[in-house]
């Protein structure tokens, strides 16, 4: 049985003119016991939506930055613990593609992962 909540299960950046490049994070501890967590992110992949050949879409090399003040955390039954999270989009991109990005930041509770995704148009 699940113990941990958290606040959302998809961060949405919006695009380069009203980037949203920090968002929060909360998990709250539901259960009876401290349980410990570990925070990480994993790459996904950046894709030309408007590329001049439609179709395949392009995937090019470079993806997302995330970051975190804190990666390792232990909350006590009840307790709430609010995660700042930083996205840096990758550079040099040709805003005119409309590049998206996407990734996965990962919390593992205990032993047991649970993935929230991201996800962005970069126009």
């Amino acid at each position: 049985m699940a113990t941990s909540v958290v606040s959302t299960h998809s961060f949405s950046l919006n695009d380069t003119l009203h980037f949203n490049g920090t968002q929060p994070l909360s998990i709250v501890n539901k259960g009876k016991h401290p349980v410990s967590y570990t925070v990480d992110h994993v790459t996904a992949g950046t894709a030309l939506a408007l590329d001049k050949h439609y179709y395949p879409v392009t995937l090019i090399p470079g993806t997302a930055v995330v970051s975190f003040l804190v990666d390792k955390f232990m909350l006590n039954p009840g307790q709430t613990f609010t995660l700042q999270v930083k996205f840096q989009a990758p550079s040099g991109l040709d805003e005119l593609t409309l590049p998206v990005c996407s990734g996965l930041v990962m919390l593992y509770v205990e032993e047991s992962p649970k993935k929230l995704t991201a996800l962005s148009q970069l126009p």
